[in-house]
């Protein structure tokens, strides 16, 4: 039997862009599905591209954000190869109901010359701001947002601008009362302002999330393209159109996968994986508008 084909970047080490831990989600799936050693530069300064918290305004999209990212962790290590992502947390266009959390993963290979990007957009729960006027009420809120394995930021209500005291990954309940009651002192309004802090170490779905599109990004690298060779054969879109089971019209389910290469451009579809040839009715324009 012969032995299976060694993963393109096996042995190969790439720099993970963060100062928040995503190293501890990424490692395991890099290193055992690619080959791939990982390392994370000591203070990259990631801050500067935007905070969650607000002290440092977002100006770019999450796209030209997170290729800011790698290409700042590749120039400050001198590793050509890097993994960045960015995460944004926001209300659902089509309805506003849910709250939705989008990732990007990005490897970006500079000898080589290509990008891969893996994304992933999923309701979350625990995203959330409350003001509070009391200790009791910051508790609580803390309690249904799963304190304290999802982090705090607690802030004072009413000031503006990013010069206000901030408590950033909050996670002792101690600290919780000492900065929920500072922040009322200080506050024009005498109310303290609690939201989860969404970054990647202090938010637990957040890291599952990641070690999920690692795995992703992970398999296209072990994957080289069946015309050129290069790393990154994988699925880059899909076309929709999957037919109504009754009447035929096409609906805005999966009719098949787009594969393709990042460096050559060869693109093939693939069926679903389920054999599913029909809609349901009820995804239908037509039957179900």
């Amino acid at each position: 039997m012969n032995p299976a084909p060694r993963p393109p970047y096996a042995g190969c080490v790439a720099v993970v862009a963060t100062r928040h831990g995503k190293a501890r989600a990424l490692r395991v799936p890099l290193r055992r599905l690619a080959g791939v050693r990982l390392r994370t530069p000591r203070d990259l300064a990631t801050d500067a591209l935007g905070t969650f918290c607000g002290s440092q305004p977002r100006t770019r999209s999450a796209l030209e954000t997170v290729r800011a990212k790698a290409r700042l962790a590749i120039a400050a290590s001198g590793i050509p190869r890097a993994l960045a992502s960015e995460g944004s947390f926001g209300g659902d266009p089509t309805c506003g109901l849910l709250a939705l959390h989008q990732e990007l993963l990005l490897w970006r290979d500079e000898a080589r010359g290509i990008e891969l990007l893996e994304s992933c957009t999923r309701p979350v729960r625990h995203h959330a701001v409350q003001e509070v006027a009391d200790l009791a009420q910051a508790r609580s809120f803390a309690r249904r947002h799963g304190f304290p394995a999802h982090a705090l930021c607690v802030q004072p209500a009413g000031l503006a601008g990013g010069a206000w005291p901030n408590w950033k990954g909050v996670r002792d309940p101690a600290l919780l009362a000492f900065a929920v009651e500072s922040c009322i002192a200080t506050s024009p309004q005498r109310r303290a302002r609690l939201l989860l802090d969404l970054r990647a170490h202090c938010h637990p779905e957040r890291m599952r999330v990641l070690a999920g599109l690692g795995a992703r990004l992970a398999r296209r690298l072990a994957t080289p393209c069946p015309e050129c060779a290069s790393p990154g054969w994988g699925v880059h879109d899909r076309r929709t159109g999957l037919p109504c089971a009754w009447c035929g019209t096409a609906t805005a389910q999966v009719a098949a996968w787009i594969e393709g290469c990042v460096a050559c451009g060869l693109r093939r579809e693939r069926p679903r994986a389920d054999g599913l040839r029909a809609a349901d009715p009820g995804d239908c324009p037509q039957c179900n508008p």
